[in-house]
């Protein structure tokens, strides 16, 4: 397994960076993931497949989110202060009695969730979601006292 095994060469990378990654193989579902980065106040966790990007402005926070085979009404979005929860739940694979499953990439996982502890706090109620092909765009407009701001010096 990867990260787990200490003959692993990415063993140490993973704790460098804090990260643990319980998967199966790079093609395997990922069941639990855990990621910190120290410098940007940032904190991931969750269950299941959801690539994130997370891009951080002066004055916003967006989140990128892969969500394939989602419909949007199955799509829950919670934001408190510096905090967003992200859960969908995905219709199990279709197939028949007499089908059995060979080969897949599709994950397993019926809910997937991400639970983000974001840089900054952010205007909860001024927050805006889209979702199209897939793809879950949030946007996250940062609270007053998180704005960055320049200081006079008398």
């Amino acid at each position: 397994m990867i990260g787990r095994d200490p003959k692993d060469p990415f063993s140490e990378i993973f704790k460098m960076f804090g990260m643990s990654f319980p998967m199966e193989g790079f093609g395997g579902p990922m069941t639990r993931t855990m990621f910190q980065m120290g410098t940007a106040g940032l904190e991931i966790s969750g269950k299941g497949y959801m690539p994130l990007t997370i891009i951080e402005g002066d004055e916003s926070i967006k989140i990128i989110a892969l969500i394939p085979g989602v419909n949007k009404s199955d799509i829950v979005i919670n934001a408190v202060g510096d905090t967003l929860e992200l859960r969908a739940k995905k219709a199990p694979l279709a197939i028949m009695e007499s089908e059995k499953i060979i080969y897949s990439e599709v994950a397993e996982d019926e809910e997937i969730y991400k639970t983000i502890k974001l840089p900054a706090h952010v205007k909860e109620g001024k927050s805006s979601a889209k979702f199209e092909n897939g793809i879950l765009t949030i946007a996250l407009p940062k609270t007053e006292k998180s704005l960055r701001t320049g200081i006079d010096i008398e």
